[in-house]
């Protein structure tokens, strides 16, 4: 909304310069900026699938057919993921796997602020729904060429695109080392462990990961080369790899560069030999919401102005499932905590240990061998802090 005349002494606002925002509506009665408003809060979901396809809707405009992303408005009594929810379900009746933020938008010609989700759900033949014969999956490449020039929605599919350029550098990490190994000069400069280790802690920071994206766990992700490289020597995995590395060759780093792949060849070797899954029952949710202490609860402080009031919450609090991902060449195993928008890991070297660890948080549990492809396909993190009795939280 933009101000013509003061909603205050009703005086006809002037246009005055104001320094990095241009000319602004401003009061000379009053003496105040008049800034203009966006008064409608817009959600638009990229709803993709397990094979990385996203729904595009059908409009019908005369002679005209458009295709569009699912659209909605915030209402002031929801969340923008409340709504993002309602929106999906509403207009194809699909349920949330979970959901992650992309980016906000402005629609100048409406005057709506639009903020962008990238929605997980699972695919199901849309045709099946009655309430969605104008809806279709499309991979994105081809998406992208049937949305308008210069809307939102196209914008929207774009950072989809490049997400998924992402992920595939990411998950070609063994080509990038490769590439280093043939040619160090070229990539890193030199041929040093330090410069291997700068250069793969930087790719980690620029793709955000873990916790960017769905990781693959056939085989063991690379940040967790860093525990193997401390079982192998039987070292703290506090210290990063390429340190303990250099410790094993007395700081040479041309022959730590020929340890690491070494290292690294014996790593690749590991593979996924079983996996077994738990169900979390209403009454294993009981057991540990019936815990107490720290350890066994996660303690939120609120801070008053006069004293500190502290708050227990379940630990594993909304966890729906749990997995023990066991791997070859007595790696170790992952335990993994599937939370309705994300996944949670924690590394032990027994099987037993994690037997443990569940019994403890959870009570008397049925463990049940499952294949690896039902392992859960969300963003894998390695910690979680519950923010507020509700369970809010966010992940690292």
């Amino acid at each position: 909304m933009h101000f013509t005349y003061c909603p205050n002494c009703g005086n006809k606002a002037i246009q005055k310069k104001i320094d990095n925002e241009g000319m602004i509506s401003y009061c000379s009665q009053c003496e105040i900026l008049l800034r203009d408003i966006v008064s409608t809060t817009g959600i638009i979901c990229a709803v993709v699938n397990e094979y990385n396809e996203v729904v595009l809707l059908r409009q019908n405009n005369g002679l005209e057919t458009q295709f569009v992303c699912p659209t909605g408005v915030l209402k002031t009594s929801e969340t923008p993921e409340e709504t993002v929810r309602r929106i999906v379900q509403k207009e194809i009746g699909l349920d949330v796997e979970w959901l992650e933020f992309i980016e906000s938008y402005l629609c100048q010609s409406k005057n709506i602020r639009m903020l962008g989700y990238k929605v997980y759900v699972k695919k199901i033949d849309l045709l099946l729904l009655h309430k969605t014969n104008f809806a279709e999956w499309e991979n994105l490449k081809s998406a992208l060429k049937k949305m308008q020039e210069g809307s939102i929605e196209e914008k929207v599919i774009k950072q989809l695109q490049f997400d998924e350029i992402r992920m595939q550098m990411f998950n070609n990490i063994d080509k990038e080392i490769d590439l280093i190994r043939r040619h160090p000069n070229t990539y890193i400069g030199k041929k040093s462990i330090s410069a291997l280790g700068s250069f793969l802690d930087g790719y980690y920071f620029a793709h955000q990961y873990p916790g960017g994206g769905f990781v693959s766990l056939e085989a063991p992700p690379f940040f967790l080369f860093n525990i193997f490289v401390a079982n192998n020597y039987h070292v703290s995995a506090s210290m990063p790899w390429y340190w303990n590395i250099l410790r094993q060759t007395n700081q040479d780093d041309q022959k730590g560069m020929e340890l690491f792949f070494q290292l690294y060849d014996s790593f690749r070797t590991i593979k996924i030999v079983d996996c077994q899954r738990i169900v979390i029952k209403s009454e294993n949710m009981q057991f540990h919401s019936a815990l107490s202490g720290i350890g066994k609860k996660f303690v939120i402080r609120y801070k008053y102005s006069d004293k500190d009031k502290e708050m227990e919450v379940p630990l594993y609090l909304h966890a729906q499932m749990l997995y023990c991902v066991s791997y070859s060449n007595k790696f170790g195993h992952l335990f993994i905590v599937e939370y309705p928008d994300a996944c949670c890991f924690e590394y032990f070297t027994a099987k037993q240990s994690v037997r443990d660890h569940v019994k403890k948080f959870f009570g008397n549990v049925r463990w049940k061998r499952i294949d690896k492809s039902l392992l859960p396909q969300k963003p894998l993190y390695k910690r979680r802090e519950i923010l507020d009795v509700e369970g809010h939280c966010k992940y690292w």
